[in-house]
C-alpha cells in the first residue's frame, strides 16, 4: 500500500526513489534531506558511480555501497596541486578526481605503493578521490 505524507511519496516507509540518478556531485548534494534515508542511493551519471547514505542523511554520509571490492574516499580540504592520498586498499585501484565544483579534474597519478598515491594537477584545488 501507497501512502502519501505531504509532498513526499512513499512506499514500505521509504520515499520513491526519485532522485535515483543525477547528473553530478552538487546535485547528489542538493537531493532534499526530506527525500534521504538512511540506505538512500543515487547513480551520478558524471562519474559514473553509485552512492549511498550511510549511518546519516547528511552529506557528510554520502558514501560508496559496499561492493565486493575495496574502495576508499580521500578528502583534499586544502587546495594543493599534489595530493598524498593514503588509501590502504592493498592495490592499485583506479582513481577518479572531482572538485568541489562537481567536474572531474584529470591529473598525473603515481602508486608509490599498493597503499598509497600521489596525485599532482597544473593549479591547486580541494575535492575528493575515489579509489576503486
Amino acid at each position: 500500500m501507497t501512502e502519501i505524507i505531504g509532498p513526499i511519496e512513499r512506499a514500505g516507509g521509504f520515499p520513491l526513489d526519485k532522485y535515483g540518478t543525477v547528473a553530478d556531485l552538487i546535485a547528489r548534494d542538493s537531493i532534499p534531506v526530506s527525500s534521504r534515508y538512511d540506505g538512500f542511493s543515487t547513480y551520478v551519471t558524471s562519474l559514473q558511480m553509485t552512492f549511498v547514505l550511510k549511518g546519516g542523511i547528511l552529506n557528510a554520509d554520502w558514501a560508496l555501497p559496499a561492493l565486493s571490492d575495496k574502495n576508499y574516499v580521500h578528502t583534499q580540504g586544502v587546495a594543493s596541486a599534489t595530493w598524498n592520498v593514503t588509501h590502504g586498499l592493498g592495490k592499485f585501484p583506479s582513481i577518479t578526481v572531482v572538485d568541489t565544483g562537481g567536474s572531474v579534474v584529470e591529473g598525473d597519478i603515481f602508486h608509490t605503493d599498493n597503499n598509497n598515491a600521489i596525485l599532482t594537477f597544473s593549479a591547486p584545488f580541494t575535492g575528493e578521490a575515489f579509489c576503486n
